[in-house]
């Protein structure tokens, strides 16, 4: 999954801009929160790598930091597991050319 996003529209200060001193990016598989990302970007897109078959779901949460500290999480972002697709049904396989191969299925 790539998970994205870009500077907060108010970074803290009082009629002033607070840099934005780190991100925090947090997975929850399903049965664990973990910290996949801490650090300087933006925008930043993250490509979080996981088995599909460990969770019915995953959700992600990201924090700014400022000087004077962690801010509220961004909106919770959350993406439905899908499962691989089976084999086509009826594979039918055929030499049209010398050095070539057709392949014919039914839709699924």
């Amino acid at each position: 999954i790539r998970v994205g996003w870009s500077t907060p529209p108010d970074t803290g200060g009082a009629g002033q801009t607070e840099p934005i001193t780190s991100y925090r990016l947090v997975h929850f598989n399903g049965t664990a929160n973990a910290t996949v990302f801490e650090g300087v970007c933006a925008p930043c897109s993250l490509l979080v790598n996981f088995s599909a078959a460990s969770a019915a779901y995953q959700v992600f949460w990201v924090w700014a930091s400022n000087q004077v500290g962690m801010g509220q999480s961004a909106a919770t972002a959350q993406n439905q597991a899908i499962a691989a697709p089976s084999s086509p049904p009826a594979l039918n396989a055929s030499v049209s050319w010398p050095r070539r191969v057709s392949l014919r299925w039914l839709p699924p």
